[in-house]
């Protein structure tokens, strides 16, 4: 969990429904919430630390309330295996920081969480000082990647925007913009799926979006409807850089195979969310940027249908059956789909098991498919 040191005023009492236990903990001060959906908090006296915990329907920051000064701490009981690192701030923010100010978790109020998987958990937080709202990506594994990945596309629309990353001794964090306006996941759940026109925008967006990327050398890897956010006005917004791969910088690029087993400019990693993974990645070959716009074949043909082009049209098949139904079947279409002949055309072109017949940027620009867009 995470942990942040308060200097704070009296806490009085203990909520109902808390519980206590108390540890030696000579090393924190003050008052220690967590950043999570309950209310836990602790109690320095002398070298003993009382731990608080209890259910809580009201803000998780309520414990905070009283408090003017905040500082991050160890978490409890592990030790310090990390030294800080400087925070950053985006550009739009550095307007409220001085050059060598710091930022962390004291100064965002929690609202509630996101959503939470192996990757770490997202909330919703409330800048302090700016009242912007926020969503703060935890994790306890190092994520330079992505950072450095958020960094390449600041002020680019399409993207999210970082406003600040930091870590402490055993979380890292990244907060980025809040798109209240929810995920395309959501919006297929609540509409079952979508007209063709309002997908053909949504494409064209997207299509855009990763042409964008690439041409900054990064192929992002897990291009799928909970990653694709929408903002104020309804445009997409690629979110979730965390498995974005640079194939130009040479720091972070592979590098040439001797054998020529792996080219310059590709990779091999084996990552990605399966439904949405092209079949060079399936069969462990180099691949490069055109496995997003594989996926956005994947998409395309889940947003018009309601299903995945592969398996069942859904996700419950073993992970070994659902790799071979991506290498040895076509899309194919029922009657009662609802998808023109250019849509179907476009998708199939794309969805190419041999990638080197697969539709090349200006084509699938060009095609039909979007000439009214």
């Amino acid at each position: 969990m995470v942990k942040i040191k308060i200097i704070p005023a009296q806490v009085q009492e203990l909520p109902k429904g808390a519980f206590e236990d108390t540890i030696n903990a000579p090393e924190f001060v003050g008052v220690v919430p967590y950043l999570t959906g309950k209310a836990d908090c602790g109690i320095r006296s002398g070298s003993q630390l009382t731990v608080m915990k209890a259910e809580h329907t009201s803000s998780p920051a309520s414990f905070a309330s009283a408090s003017s000064s905040f500082t991050i701490v160890p978490p409890l009981g592990s030790a310090t295996s990390t030294s800080m690192t400087e925070r950053t701030f985006a550009s739009d923010d550095r307007r409220y920081f001085p050059e060598n100010a710091t930022y962390g978790v004291a100064d965002l109020q929690p609202l509630k969480v996101l959503g939470a998987g192996c990757f770490g958990t997202v909330y919703m937080a409330k800048d302090r000082l700016t009242g912007k709202d926020l969503a703060v990506k935890v994790t306890e594994e190092l994520c330079l990647d992505e950072q450095r990945a958020l960094r390449r596309v600041e002020g680019c629309k399409a993207f999210l925007q970082l406003h600040a990353s930091w870590r402490d001794e055993s979380h890292c964090f990244l907060a980025t913009d809040y798109c209240a306006n929810g995920d395309l996941r959501s919006e297929v759940d609540r509409q079952g799926k979508l007209s063709e026109a309002y997908a053909k925008v949504l494409i064209a967006e997207l299509l855009l979006a990763l042409d964008e990327l690439h041409g900054l050398g990064m192929v992002h890897r897990d291009v799928k409807p909970e990653n694709i956010l929408f903002d104020s006005e309804g445009h997409i917004v690629l979110a979730d850089f965390g498995l974005v791969r640079d194939l130009k910088d040479s720091e972070v690029a592979s590098p040439p195979d001797p054998n020529n087993d792996i080219p310059a400019g590709c990779t091999r990693s084996d990552c990605g969310t399966l439904d949405y993974m092209a079949p060079e990645m399936i069969n462990k070959e180099p691949y490069s940027y055109g496995v997003d716009f594989w996926a956005m074949g994947v998409l395309l043909y889940f947003l018009l249908t309601g299903r995945l082009p592969f398996g069942n049209g859904l996700s419950d098949y073993p992970p070994i059956v659902m790799a071979a139904m991506i290498l040895v079947k076509d899309p194919t279409f029922e009657d009662s789909d609802l998808v023109s002949p250019v849509a179907r055309d476009f998708i199939q072109s794309v969805l190419q098991k041999d990638r080197s017949s697969r539709l090349s940027v200006d084509e699938m620009k060009a095609h039909a498919f979007f000439a009214d867009v």
